[in-house]
């Protein structure tokens, strides 16, 4: 079944700024249905215009005559090209792909974790000015860090996996480092210490030389030691210590790492029938619309400033309802073009996933990669037998070969291997090179602590 979906998608530069109205799109379209009902609720409470739709009618018949000007017009993101891309987006016919009747929300027992490191980072890197590169870089560096704040991957391998150069991948890292909490994207503790300072702080010089060189000393408060060793006084070594202990070894841990739970609504629901899937788009609740004795107040009042006050309210109940219309249509555009590069994960006991970037998806549906990013946020789809995040069905890929299948080969080497002698990193590493997979002995080992596999030297039985 062909469909047309539109996506939105917005650059930010030194020489436009986005409108209110325009962030708050960006606000609703990242929303999860969670967010997007508590937000409804809200607005019915403060918006008179704004109600619930009568079952089977049409929100936009009830709005005021075309001699108003408080409608909301979609055509009027032409005035904003310079930073809004609503492409139209024409699936074609597809033999595997449909999208079924909307089905009515359900609040189930399916769970979501609270606000995660990476979602912090980007609500506010979507408030940064920076060309789409340096974006896009900034975004993979994001996803790259560990529960800990940590990046354990070097800017030349970063460069190397998305394509952007050096530069590029600087000005990333530099844009993340200033972001909250201070401290993020570093490679070892003494950065991660380091970043946490202000350069105009006093004693700043013989802080950084304390975290350099003396970390255990700070840890064991030996005073005497660390005034010996570096000359300063124990007056001053007493106040460093203090400052160093104030600091955060470990940013990133105060968020969640995905295991507190919530009561969450999934966007999307998915049949799969003989390998088909039919995708079903999950309201938030019953449609919205404008109240009919409002919109028949403003045409008839000769109050000045109730005509005002109801112009702003219908023009905002009008926006919103566009917003809610259009994050659906965008959800939808891009599940559709998940699903699409994921087909063989529809196979039954198949739960191997292709590599896919969001920026396929962005090329596939023709809107910009951060569009893809906030549509996918908080988002989750439901199968027959499990509940996915979207995100889920992002994997990063080694040598053109996808993380989940990187797992299963090397669980597979290591159970294959001899247990009296078993593989270290590097010869894993060969292993996969030898079945045409190229990866470091750094991503193996990786890999395999991801998948709590203990190293060489603790695997071997005697």
């Amino acid at each position: 079944m062909a469909g047309n979906f539109t996506g939105i998608g917005f650059e930010l530069n030194t020489s436009i700024k986005l409108t209110p109205a325009q962030l708050r799109t960006i606000e609703i379209l990242q929303m999860s249905n969670a967010e997007l009902q508590q937000m409804i609720s809200n607005e019915l409470l403060e918006n008179p215009v704004l109600e619930y739709a009568a079952a089977g009618a049409d929100a936009s018949a009830q709005a005021p005559e075309s001699d108003s000007d408080s409608s909301y017009d979609p055509d009027d993101f032409d005035k904003y090209d310079s930073y809004d891309r609503c492409d139209q987006y024409t699936r074609p016919v597809s033999s595997g792909l449909s999208v079924g009747a909307s089905k009515a929300a359900e609040f189930e027992a399916f769970y979501q974790s609270t606000e995660t490191l990476k979602d912090h980072l980007l609500s506010q890197l979507m408030g940064s000015v920076c060309c789409d590169n340096v974006r896009d870089a900034a975004e993979f560096i994001i996803y790259s860090l560990d529960d800990n704040g940590y990046i354990d991957i070097s800017l030349e391998e970063i460069a190397a996996d998305c394509s952007h150069t050096l530069e590029e991948i600087s000005a990333a890292l530099d844009i993340i480092r200033s972001m909250d909490p201070p401290g993020l994207a570093a490679w070892t503790l003494e950065e991660c210490l380091r970043l946490q300072l202000d350069p105009e702080c006093e004693q700043y010089d013989d802080i950084c030389r304390v975290i350099e060189s003396m970390l255990h000393e700070v840890a064991t408060g030996d005073i005497r030691k660390i005034s010996k060793t570096l000359e300063i006084e124990p007056d001053k070594v007493a106040r460093i210590i203090s400052v160093i202990k104030s600091l955060d070894p470990k940013p990133g841990s105060r968020f969640s790492d995905g295991s507190a739970m919530q009561y969450v609504i999934p966007d999307i629901d998915v049949e799969v029938i003989s390998g088909s899937a039919i995708v079903h788009m999950i309201d938030t609740g019953m449609p919205l619309g404008l109240s009919s004795y409002y919109c028949n107040l403003m045409r008839t009042t000769d109050d000045k400033e109730v005509l005002q006050y109801l112009k702003k309210k219908i023009e905002g109940a009008n926006q919103l309802i566009e917003n809610i219309e259009q994050r659906k249509r965008t959800v939808e555009s891009v599940t559709l073009a998940i699903l699409e590069r994921q087909r063989h994960f529809l196979e039954p006991g198949n739960k191997i996933l292709e590599p896919l970037t969001m920026q396929q998806i962005a090329d596939d549906i023709g809107v910009h990669v951060s569009t893809v990013s906030r549509a996918v946020r908080g988002k989750y789809i439901r199968f027959p037998t499990a509940t996915y995040p979207l995100k889920y069905f992002f994997t990063n890929e080694v040598g053109g070969v996808s993380r989940d299948s990187i797992y299963s080969k090397i669980r597979q080497i290591i159970e294959e291997e001899n247990h009296a002698k078993p593989l270290s990193d590097q010869e894993i590493a060969d292993i996969l090179l030898t079945r045409g997979i190229k990866a470091s002995r750094r991503t193996v080992a990786k890999y395999r602590d991801s998948m709590g596999i203990l190293p060489k030297s603790l695997r071997k039985q005697i």
